[in-house]
């Protein structure tokens, strides 16, 4: 049956901001049958609502849930239209591009078998009031040669509980957020354009669960016009690497507050401010950063500086 949500706030906001949870919970409605073209509700509302207010259907162009697995769309042009529904949903998960979510909790994670195998490529998402691509406990998939332009979300999200997925090749343009990874581990964000976003690339926490937003990976990708950051790894977050990136016009061209993580090769343009490390263990290289794991790296790293320090050691040290 018909479910119709209600928020109860009604505040609105432009930019999707953690205030969000605070409008929370949800009041709903469930549909019980239709008599003479009039909806039957299961219950009377838990509150009540103005004669005339007006109920709108917030969609996704695209919904992929449950179990899916092993799905592709190619060659697609989805346009949301927003500059004519000018009411934006309060649900930053309504009238997204493509939207996929697996079953999860913040306290959990995974409830089920998460949504596997989905490949997105040579898409054009456009004008949508929230994310143009967002994945929920999505694992094993990719995003490549995609256009996502005017949305007033995130261009492209990787959200909670998304593991091991790929974003190749992509452009996105005036977006809140070219690329937010939030809750996600073993990604990676390469060779791709972000232009006239706020902030460029985003990792960042929100589940306080183990094993999240870990070892992920931006490499060679183009920002420009980012008036925020360019690149910015929050707290919470570890051992990523920043690689090869070409940061240009933007407030902060690379923050750090994340843990172990390795940055090199980088080059910064025109911003107000070039590096700004804020965070604890990260390695700066002025090199691009060499293929292999974080781990290795940091071991090799290691193994340099012990060698540095029996190089330097008095001869008459070991005399004695």
């Amino acid at each position: 049956w018909l479910c119709l949500f209600f928020f109860n706030d009604p505040a609105t906001t432009e930019i999707y901001t953690l205030s969000l949870h605070d409008a929370l919970p949800i009041f709903s409605a469930t549909g019980k049958r239709i008599e003479a073209g009039r909806l039957i509700l299961s219950e009377p509302l838990a509150y009540a609502v103005p004669a005339g207010t007006r109920i709108v259907s917030a969609y996704n162009a695209i919904e992929i849930t449950g179990r899916s697995h092993d799905l592709g769309f190619r060659h697609l042009a989805i346009d949301g239209n927003r500059a004519r529904w000018p009411c934006r949903p309060r649900n930053h998960s309504r009238h997204c591009g493509i939207f996929m979510a697996g079953a999860y909790s913040y306290e959990k994670g995974p409830l089920a078998e998460p949504v596997k195998g989905i490949t997105v490529g040579d898409c054009t998402v456009r004008g949508f009031h929230h994310r143009g691509i967002a994945l929920y406990s999505v694992v094993e998939s990719s995003l490549s040669d995609c256009r996502i332009e005017e949305t007033g979300g995130e261009g492209i999200d990787l959200d909670h509980f998304v593991f091991r997925c790929r974003v190749t090749a992509c452009r996105v343009r005036r977006a809140a957020v070219g690329v937010e990874l939030n809750d996600a581990s073993h990604c990676t964000v390469n060779r791709s354009i972000i232009e006239d976003c706020p902030t460029g690339i985003k990792l960042w926490r929100w589940c306080t669960l183990d094993g999240l937003n870990t070892q992920n990976v931006f490499t060679g990708n183009q920002v420009r016009g980012a008036s925020r950051c360019g690149i910015d790894l929050a707290s919470g977050t570890s051992r990523s690497t920043v690689s090869g990136n070409t940061i240009e016009d933007c407030g902060t061209g690379i923050q750090l507050e994340c843990a172990d993580s390795v940055v090199g090769g980088n080059q910064l343009r025109h911003c107000r401010q070039g590096l700004v490390l804020a965070g604890t263990g990260n390695l700066l290289l002025a090199l691009p950063a060499a293929q292999g794991s974080w781990q290795e790296r940091r071991d090799g790293k290691d193994r340099r500086d012990q060698r540095d320090q029996r190089d330097r050691r008095d001869p008459m040290d070991e005399r004695r």
